[in-house]
C-alpha cells in the first residue's frame, strides 16, 4: 500500500512543478507517461528502467518530461528535516529552526493547488479515507499495526499533514525574532531538580541548552488507552464489562493489544466483555482510536460532509430508531475484519458473467 501512496504523492509534486514550469500539456503528457511507466513495471515488463518501484518510474516520467532542480519526494526527510544533526548551542539551533519555519511560510503561501510540495502532500490527506478502510478493524497484522503504521507511518505522515495555520506560523516566527519564545531542541527531555525546587529542560543535540523552569504545563493530549482508565465513567464502564479494550489478533497467533475501545461497524456499539454489542450505547471519537484510525478530528472543511460527521450521522438516525426489541445480537470477537481481509486476499478470483 505505502509505495502506491508514495508514488501518487510523486504524481502530484511532479505534475504540479511540471505545469508550473512548462504549462499544463507538459504536465499532461507526464501524467500519460507515467501511468505507462507504473502499468509496465508493476506488470514487471519492460526495461529495468520501467521494472522499479512506482514512486521511482513516476520520478524517471518527470525527468525525461524536462523536471529538474528536484530529487524524489523523501516524505522521511521532509518530516525530520534536522536528521541526527547536533547544533553546537541554542542560537545556531533557533537560527536553522527559523530559517525553516520561513521556508514553510513561502511553500504555504503557493497553495496547495499551485505549489508542488504542498499539493502532494494534500493528497496523504484526500486518502485517509482509503487508508482507513484498509487498516481499521485489523486490517493490518498486528505487528505491521503497531510497528509499521501506528510507530512509523503515522507519525511521519502527522508532521507532514496537521499543524497550525499560515497566520499562526508568522506569529510563532515573530515570538522567535524578538525574543520572546526559545524552542529546546529537538528530543527535549524535561527533570526535576530538587536541591533547586525549579523543573529543567534541555536537548542531548543542542549544546549548552540545559534552562531552569518556574512553571511546567503539559499541554499534550496523551494516547487513549482504556486499560489505564482510572476512576472515571470510562473505568466503571470497562470494569462492569460494558467496555472492553480492542485486541488486533492475526492468524498466525500475533497480538496487538491496541488500548482503543472494541467497537461494532457503524453504529458503533461497544463490544461488551460476553464479546456482545452493547445497543443502549455508542462509542465514536477518541476512544476508539487505535481501533479505527484518525478518529481524532471531529472537524472539517465548512460544508464538506466528512466521515465523522456521517459516522455521528449513522448514530444518530440508529439512536432515534430506539432500541431494536426482540434482535439476536451476533457474537463478536477481538478481531472484526482481519479475517475478512485475510481471505479476501488469498482467494482465487472468480471470473463473472456480465
Amino acid at each position: 500500500m505505502l509505495p502506491w501512496l508514495l508514488a501518487e504523492v510523486e504524481l502530484v509534486r511532479c505534475a504540479t512543478a511540471l505545469q508550473r514550469a512548462y504549462g499544463p500539456d507538459i504536465a499532461e503528457r507526464f501524467r500519460q507517461e507515467a501511468e505507462e511507466a507504473v502499468r509496465k513495471g508493476a506488470a514487471g515488463a519492460g526495461s529495468s528502467r520501467e521494472g522499479r518501484g512506482p514512486q521511482e518510474a513516476v520520478f524517471g516520467a518527470a525527468v525525461r518530461c524536462g523536471l529538474r532542480g528536484h530529487g524524489p519526494v523523501d516524505l522521511r526527510r521532509w518530516a525530520w528535516p534536522f536528521g541526527d544533526r547536533v547544533f553546537s548551542g541554542p542560537q545556531a539551533y533557533q537560527e536553522e529552526l527559523a530559517a525553516l519555519l520561513r521556508q514553510d511560510v513561502e511553500l504555504a503561501a503557493e497553495g496547495n493547488a499551485e505549489g508542488p510540495v504542498k499539493a502532494c502532500l494534500d493528497t496523504i490527506r484526500d486518502v485517509r479515507g482509503v487508508l482507513r478502510t484498509a487498516v481499521d478493524f485489523s486490517g493490518l497484522a498486528p505487528r505491521s499495526h503497531r510497528e509499521d503504521f501506528l510507530g512509523d507511518f503515522v507519525p511521519m505522515v502527522s508532521r507532514l499533514t496537521t499543524g497550525p495555520p499560515l497566520v499562526r506560523l508568522r506569529q510563532l516566527l515573530a515570538l522567535l525574532d524578538c525574543g520572546l519564545l526559545r524552542v529546546t531542541g529537538p528530543d527535549a527531555r524535561f527533570t526535576a531538580d530538587p536541591a533547586s525546587g525549579r523543573f529543567q529542560v534541555h536537548s542531548p543535540r543542542v549544546a549548552g541548552s540545559r534552562t531552569e523552569l518556574d512553571v511546567l504545563v503539559d499541554a499534550r493530549i496523551p494516547d487513549p488507552d482504556l486499560r489505564r482508565a482510572d476512576g472515571d465513567l470510562t473505568a466503571r464502564l470497562r470494569d462492569q464489562g460494558l467496555l472492553t479494550p480492542y485486541v488486533n489478533r492475526g492468524p498466525d497467533g500475533g497480538e496487538f493489544a491496541t488500548g482503543g475501545v472494541a467497537v461494532t461497524g457503524s453504529p458503533f456499539h461497544p463490544v461488551r466483555a460476553d464479546g456482545r454489542p452493547e445497543k443502549g450505547m455508542y462509542v465514536l471519537g477518541i476512544p476508539s482510536e487505535f481501533t479505527r484510525w484518525f478518529t481524532q478530528v471531529g472537524s472539517g472543511r465548512p460544508g464538506v460532509w466528512g466521515e465523522f460527521a456521517a459516522d455521528a450521522d449513522a448514530i444518530a438516525e440508529d439512536a432515534l430508531h430506539g432500541a431494536h426489541d426482540g434482535t439476536t445480537a451476533t457474537p463478536l470477537t477481538g478481531v472484526l475484519l482481519g479475517p475478512r481481509w485475510h481471505t479476501a486476499l488469498t482467494a482465487p478470483d472468480e471470473e463473472t458473467n456480465p
